[in-house]
Formats: structure tokens, C-alpha cells, sequence
């Protein structure tokens, strides 16, 4: 995907169209916490947070807050990148 945003990005910029990827990571959402997240044990739903440095899922305020920024006119020299929304994410 990273790639793909990239090539799309140079092929597209000299039409004045900025191509970018949002990378999310775990993310509250209704979907997410339906799926069995809220009976999972605490000590599940402690062991996935630990892969965020910030111990927690994101909101999904949060994902759509940095993909605004993208399509505003603030990222306006901003294409072909991947933008990470993961709480600094890191692999255990």
C-alpha cells in the first residue's frame, strides 16, 4: 500500500492531485468492541494495548481528525506519504 501511494502520487501531482494513505491502528470503534472485545478478559484487553506505547486504542475522532488534516488545505504540499494513527504502535 505504501508503494501504491507513492506511484500514484507521482503520477498524479502534476494534475494537482495529492495522494495519500492514513495507516491506522486499533481503533474503538462500534465494529471493533461488538466483535468481542467488551467480554474479552482484562488480561486480553491489557495485552493488546500493550503494543500501544500510549496503553490504549484509539478513538475514532482521532483517525478521522488526521485524515481532515490530509484533505485540508494545512497538508497542502503533503503527498505520497503513509501517515501513521497508531499510538506509536510497536510489535512485542
Amino acid at each position: 500500500m505504501i508503494g501504491l501511494t507513492k506511484a500514484a502520487a507521482f503520477e498524479y501531482s502534476r494534475q494537482n492531485l495529492r495522494i495519500n494513505a492514513l495507516a491506522p491502528g486499533s481503533t474503538a470503534t462500534e465494529m471493533f468492541l461488538g466483535g468481542g472485545m467488551e467480554h474479552a478478559p482484562a488480561e486480553i484487553v491489557a495485552r493488546f494495548n500493550t503494543f500501544s506505547p500510549m496503553d490504549r486504542l484509539g478513538r475514532p475522532l482521532e483517525i478521522a481528525t488526521a485524515a481532515a488534516w490530509l484533505l485540508s488545505d494545512q497538508a497542502g504540499f503533503v503527498t505520497g506519504a503513509t501517515l501513521p494513527v497508531d499510538g506509536g504502535f510497536l510489535l512485542a
